[in-house]
């Protein structure tokens, strides 16, 4: 007899691990904008990244 594939539940709360790392980057942020650094946001589609990988092989980015 043929049965429906189970599909994934998600968990309502994030696991301890999940909560400490969101919390550890919160923390550096402000360590880091305390230390006088700044945030940069940048327009959507930027890209900060000079270089990508595809297929194993280092490559420009487009437009460069």
């Amino acid at each position: 007899m043929y049965s429906e594939p189970k599909k994934p539940t998600r968990s309502k709360s994030k696991s301890p691990v999940t909560k400490e790392t969101s919390q550890s980057i919160a923390e550096q942020t402000n360590a880091f904008l305390k230390a006088g650094g700044k945030i940069t946001k940048l327009q959507i589609g930027i890209s900060r990244q000079t270089t990508y990988s595809g297929m194993g092989k280092r490559q420009k980015s487009p437009g460069q």
